[in-house]
């Protein structure tokens, strides 16, 4: 699990590198031409269309690896008997409470709504008439 992690944490850094490299690559694209360097734009935009690339491969490469961590993060919880099994528990692993003041806050959710309102909302009812 902490070379998945680790290898998370070095793909992270490669996105932000990757990105810094595409901003210079077009910082030097829009900069006033230079009289050595008026023969080298098509270089320049050949360097900035390889650098998104590299963005889009980094991203992609990210998420890969954030799956793999979280896939072997709960594979170990599940051989140890800690993976939370209840729908409140797993989404109070997901969605901590918030730290506000002295205590916590209620839970929220990725729409803005503590847990406790989500809750109370009746779900409607699929096929009545």
């Amino acid at each position: 699990m902490q070379l998945y992690y680790q290898q998370y944490l070095i793909t992270q850094r490669n996105l932000v590198l990757s990105v810094r490299l595409k901003d210079q690559a077009f910082e030097t694209i829009v900069a006033p031409p230079q009289a050595s360097a008026a023969n080298q734009a098509a270089l320049q935009t050949t360097n900035l269309i390889n650098f998104q690339n590299t963005v889009v491969n980094n991203e992609n490469n990210l998420v890969t690896q954030w799956y793999n961590y979280q896939t072997q993060r709960l594979q170990v919880y599940r051989d140890l008997g800690i993976l939370p099994f209840d729908e409140w528990e797993a989404f109070d692993e997901l969605f901590p409470p918030v730290r506000s003041g002295g205590g916590y806050a209620a839970a929220v959710g990725p729409d803005g709504r503590p847990a406790v309102a989500r809750s109370a909302v009746p779900s409607p009812s699929v096929g009545r008439n």
